[in-house]
């Protein structure tokens, strides 16, 4: 008896395939896919597809940013504060405040983060950002440095100026340290107090001693590190009596300052005459983000005026900007300049020699901080506010 199989064979089915219902099928497929990608482009990131709660954008829906001169918000603060830094991040401004605290809130909210106490009920001098966000860097005038995190105020490091000068065979002081920088690549920082010393000290598992340049001839109240990490800036006033045959000046130095070795190699290149005469006081100081140019504001008598340099160029003449200021801060697009006066706040655009746009309604303005993409500017004035304005409707870079 022949056994039948427990699976039947199928039936090969001798009907061709519908050739003409496949080419369509392939048409409307084709269709869709080109309606989904012109339905993106027109609504610039509008139309995608979902999965899940996600959606995902073919392009990148457009960020419009408020009108030029808009409030953002306004932080309260005392009447006489210092300095106001904005993290290279963007993402925090640290201010500090007349009894030796710093603040560091929001830069979108301005709600309050922290407050540092490492200094209170001392007088800061210098506070900086070190370049990836992460650490502040904050002076007095009893001469002490100190780090700390900026997510929780924990102090990492401190010491005092009279610990670094204890390595050299100058007088050991604890001067006011005025001025301090971080490298590039923050790992080391330099630091200027009142006697003239320039000190460096490398970052890592302690604030250890590096080296120090030849003393500054008078109050180092200005210190800036280029982009490239070679050249570190000095301001002050300063007797140059030997150089240039007058009592005393306000003045620029630029050293060249090799890290790779230690001792570290240091020339000075050149030296700027800012002003002249007795009783001249370098107000603020700051160098253009590609490190060619300086803007300083020198008091003279009553008044103070700000000018540029070129210090790309030796001899260089300065080049007013024609405006009285209190306060002045350089954007990142290297021609926008920012101008804390009595009762505004301008932009001078370096480029045309022009007031670009101004910001009425303030008194006395002590500070003023961009933003890193320059769309932001902070200013703090004597009446007690710290105002976020609107300074570009584009990002400067």
């Amino acid at each position: 008896m022949e056994e039948k199989p427990l699976i039947k064979e199928e039936t090969k089915s001798t009907t061709q395939p519908n050739l003409f219902a496949k080419a369509w099928a392939k048409i409307l497929i084709i269709a869709a896919a080109l309606g989904i990608i012109a339905g993106a482009i027109t609504n610039m990131g509008t139309v995608g597809n979902t999965i899940g709660n996600t959606y995902h954008y073919f392009f990148p829906p457009p960020v419009k940013l408020p009108p030029q001169g808009k409030v953002l918000y306004t932080h309260p603060a005392p009447r006489y504060g210092g300095a106001l830094a904005w993290s290279p991040d963007g993402k925090h401004i640290a201010q500090v405040n007349t009894d030796g605290t710093i603040q560091v809130w929001d830069a979108t909210t301005g709600q309050n983060l922290i407050t540092y106490t490492g200094h209170k009920g001392k007088n800061v001098l210098a506070l900086a950002w070190s370049h990836d966000s992460t650490h502040l860097a904050s002076t007095d005038a009893d001469g002490t440095i100190q780090i700390w995190l900026a997510a929780s105020g924990f102090t990492v490091y401190i010491r005092s100026i009279a610990s670094f000068l204890e390595q050299t065979n100058r007088q050991v002081s604890n001067s006011p340290v005025n001025a301090m920088v971080w490298s590039p690549n923050d790992g080391q920082i330099a630091f200027g107090d009142s006697n003239g010393d320039v000190v460096m000290a490398t970052v890592g598992d302690n604030l250890r001693y590096f080296d120090v340049l030849e003393r500054y001839p008078g109050p180092v109240l200005s210190l800036i590190w280029s982009s490239d990490g070679k050249q570190l800036v000095i301001g002050g006033p300063g007797d140059y009596t030997s150089l240039s045959n007058i009592w005393d000046t306000t003045a620029l130095e630029v050293w060249n300052w090799d890290v790779s070795s230690f001792p570290a190699h240091h020339t000075r290149t050149s030296i700027y005459q800012l002003g002249q005469g007795h009783g001249l006081n370098l107000v603020d100081l700051t160098l253009s983000p590609n490190g060619n140019y300086v803007a300083a504001m020198v008091l003279y008598a009553s008044a103070t005026a700000p000018s540029i340099w070129d210090i790309t160029a030796k001899g260089s003449s300065p080049q007013p900007i024609g405006r009285q200021a209190i306060s002045l801060a350089w954007a990142c697009d290297n021609n926008s300049i920012a101008l804390g006066g009595d009762n505004d706040v301008t932009i001078w655009d370096y480029s045309t020699q022009k007031v670009v746009f101004q910001f009425p309604d303030v008194v006395s303005v002590r500070s003023v901080a961009w933003s890193p993409d320059g769309t932001m500017l902070a200013s703090w004035s004597i009446d007690g506010r710290i105002i976020i304005w609107q300074a570009s409707n584009k990002k400067l870079c």
